[in-house]
């Protein structure tokens, strides 16, 4: 299930971020573990916002995350091939 979440953060609220996730189905203690989590990463100062399921992501959204994860894919198999060389 993908998620959106926003914040608006920092003195006055002048900041604005937006992030898409995948994760399994969130309960309500799970969303909180999840924003709390998300805001600490990012160091967000007086974050206030939302962590929504959504059923749709922008177009742009998609093609920066599929770059994103295809990476992340090849240096996962380049890691697993190095481990099994080890074990050689």
């Amino acid at each position: 299930m993908w998620y959106k979440l926003t914040a608006k953060h920092g003195p006055g609220h002048q900041g604005y971020t937006k992030e898409y996730i995948w994760s399994c189905k969130l309960g309500a203690d799970d969303r909180k573990a999840t924003w709390d989590h998300w805001v600490a990463t990012n160091g967000f100062q007086q974050a206030v916002g939302l962590i929504a399921m959504v059923r749709k992501i922008p177009p742009d959204t998609i093609k920066k995350l599929t770059k994103h994860h295809q990476q992340r894919i090849k240096l996962s198999t380049h890691i697993l091939k190095s481990l099994k060389e080890m074990q050689q």
